[in-house]
């Protein structure tokens, strides 16, 4: 079952290891296009619903060898030093705390149940400590925290 809507704005992610982790999540709209087009073959057709939206080119299951592979290559080509996917996880934490995203709301994008084990495990400090400051220091001037 195709696990992205047609307009590439939705994401949803029907299996993990715990029911948070199945979500649906919205997509950015920088990458709407490129989750678009992964949705179609090389002529442009859209694939079957039924077919996965990566991996199914080469008929391979998509795992952890697969996205490993995938962030290996991309760091080469990027040029930039190599991270594990696990590391991907943190810098999302990091940044959308950063940006002043809830640890809620970054709980519920990686699929946890409690922003505690975002906090401990992905969201470096500083970032809590800068976004919670940031907001505080918005109500003193006069506007909404966010």
């Amino acid at each position: 079952m195709r696990d992205v809507d047609d307009g590439g704005t939705i994401l949803w992610i029907p299996t993990a290891k715990t029911e948070a982790g199945r979500r649906r999540l919205e997509v950015p709209g920088v990458v709407r296009g490129l989750l678009v087009a992964a949705c179609h073959d090389q002529f442009g057709r859209r694939r079957p619903s039924t077919e996965p939206v990566f991996g199914a080119e080469r008929d391979k299951p998509v795992d952890r060898q697969w996205i490993r592979y995938h962030v290996e290559r991309l760091c080469k080509a990027a040029k930039v030093p190599q991270v594990c996917t696990q590391s991907l996880r943190g810098l999302h934490a990091t940044l959308a705390t950063t940006a002043g995203r809830t640890s809620h709301d970054v709980a519920a994008a990686l699929g946890h149940v409690s922003p505690v084990v975002t906090e401990r495990h992905y969201t470096k400090a500083d970032a809590t400590a800068g976004a919670a400051q940031a907001r505080a220091f918005q109500v003193l001037i006069g506007g909404r925290s966010s």
